[in-house]
């Protein structure tokens, strides 16, 4: 009795050592397999990772591609033209401050970073050292605009912004000569820009809020590590081709007048005293005109005071005044590139301003007040628009 169990217990201890001699075998060839797969990923330089890095790449390219598209004149071209006149206050003060950032001689360039780890890119436009603005998508995958920082020409605000580790948006507001300061963080959640503090001090205390928001401490997004990108990089080739084509047929269906001048208003010049870009007479639709020169306005009377011009909506703003400098003061005006409306901030009032200019020119508008100004025969265009208006 005792040698037959002596042989069940054998027997039985046998059997998962029987079982277990089937797993390697079956390990290395999922090993096999792996190895093989890997080899021929290798073989094509192409790993899993890198191709979904790629893929999300380029679904970022079609989904900012409006963005990109509306800041790529700015940024190339140092023009607004791309800027539409129904754009939200915030969002045109974004573009302005881009602007002055290109004049100015920074380099601007555009990153897509997850810097709030939902699995979404936002984009940045600016560069590792500053970022000016952020977008992100919203629940359906929209661009939608969240922040900017820089400076706006309005008020002469001034906004430092930081992004760090764990997705929150720091922004300090001031302003250059005051020493009053507001400390905001932010956050990109849920498909939605929120705020979570605001903290307002003084810089006499204290130059960087961070602390006051509980952010001293706290480690940086590394914007360096991210890959930026240059705007004239841009694979949309197909909207430059485009752009082209319009372009080409535009002046192919020009009359006889093909040589007129095409858009050009340089506001950025005009801010440092060259009126080269708008020389030439200028007409309202009442048959008031205006001349300039490169120097300025041509009359014995008047001329435009350049001194305390500013950008302002993505326009120039500037006032008449007498030539000899004594007497009473001019009227406001307003250098208008394509595609920028006037606002109430050329006369730093409250006035709805129903601007029904032809938005697809260059205009200037002058006046002391907005009531009543701001049909399409107050804005002063181009002598050779009247002539394709006719024509």
């Amino acid at each position: 009795m005792k040698k037959k169990l002596l042989s069940f217990v054998l027997l039985s201890s046998l059997l998962p050592l029987v079982a277990c001699q089937k797993l390697p075998t079956s390990q290395s060839k999922t090993k096999n397999s792996t190895s093989t797969t890997s080899q021929v990923k290798e073989s094509q330089n192409e790993t899993p990772s890198t191709s979904s890095s790629a893929s999300k790449k380029a679904d970022n390219e079609k989904l900012y591609a409006s963005v990109l598209d509306m800041y790529r004149p700015i940024i190339v071209n140092k023009s607004v033209s791309s800027v539409p006149s129904s754009l939200a206050t915030d969002e045109a003060y974004a573009t302005n401050i881009i602007f002055d950032a290109v004049n100015a001689g920074e380099t601007i360039q555009y990153s897509f970073a997850d810097i709030n780890k939902d699995g979404k890119d936002e984009l940045l436009i600016g560069s590792p050292e500053r970022v000016h603005a952020i977008y992100y998508l919203n629940n359906t995958d929209q661009p939608v605009f969240a922040i900017s920082a820089g400076t706006y020409a309005k008020g002469g605000y001034l906004s430092d912004m930081k992004i760090y580790s764990d997705g929150t948006i720091y922004c300090q507001q001031f302003q250059r000569m005051r020493p009053e300061a507001k400390a905001e963080t932010y956050e990109i959640k849920n498909g939605a820009f929120n705020q979570i503090q605001s903290v307002d001090f003084s810089m006499a205390n204290t130059k960087d809020g961070t602390s006051l928001v509980g952010l001293s401490d706290a480690s940086l997004f590394e914007l360096g590590q991210e890959s930026w990108k240059d705007f004239s990089d841009s694979n949309d080739s197909q909207t430059t081709t485009n752009e082209a084509k319009n372009d080409s047929s535009s002046k192919e269906s020009s009359s006889s007048k093909s040589d007129a001048k095409q858009s050009g208003m340089d506001i950025n010049a005009i801010q440092k005293g060259d009126f080269s870009s708008i020389a030439g007479t200028w007409k309202n639709g009442r048959g008031d005109t205006l001349t300039f020169d490169n120097n300025g306005l041509v009359s014995d009377k008047e001329k435009v005071a350049t001194e305390y011009a500013k950008f302002t909506d993505g326009y120039l703003t500037a006032s008449t005044g007498p030539k000899s400098g004594v007497g009473p003061g001019g009227a406001a005006m307003a250098f208008l590139p394509i595609g920028v409306s006037l606002t109430s901030a050329v006369t730093s009032s409250n006035d709805n301003v129903d601007d029904q200019s032809d938005k697809n020119k260059d205009r200037i508008w002058t006046g002391q007040s907005l009531i009543g100004t701001t049909d399409d025969s107050y804005f002063y265009y181009d002598d050779s628009y009247f002539y394709y208006k006719v024509n």
